[in-house]
């Protein structure tokens, strides 16, 4: 027997990616501060995550005291799979995992459970 259940999230162009990432936080698993971060690498830029710029930026935004400590918070959210390294030309470089590219458009997130 199949069935679905319908749950929608009031949300508003501001607080989109903020409401998607709290929604998939229960598989994410994400602390309040790393939500924080990623969603403002996200809103940084949405493909390619945790550049210097957006580190630097990212740092300011929150008010943390150095670029070192948002590199702890990082490495955590990378532990969690929210980010995944990528490598290229021989340098690290961050992207989202899938299910987080396009947060901005994204209208729906279907779970599927299965035996």
């Amino acid at each position: 027997m199949s069935s679905s259940l319908k749950i929608q999230i009031p949300t508003t162009p501001n607080t989109r990616v903020k409401d998607y990432l709290n929604a998939l936080n229960g598989i994410l698993n994400l602390t309040s501060r790393e939500l924080d971060v990623l969603e403002e690498l996200y809103k940084y830029d949405p493909i390619n995550a945790a550049t210097a710029d957006a580190r630097i930026h990212v740092t300011s935004q929150l008010h943390l005291k150095s670029v070192a400590v948002l590199n702890n918070f990082i490495k955590a959210i990378v532990t969690k799979s929210a980010l995944v390294r990528q490598q290229k030309d021989g340098k690290g470089k961050y992207t989202y995992h899938p299910a987080l590219l396009n947060m901005e458009n994204n209208t729906s997130v279907l779970f599927q459970f299965s035996e």
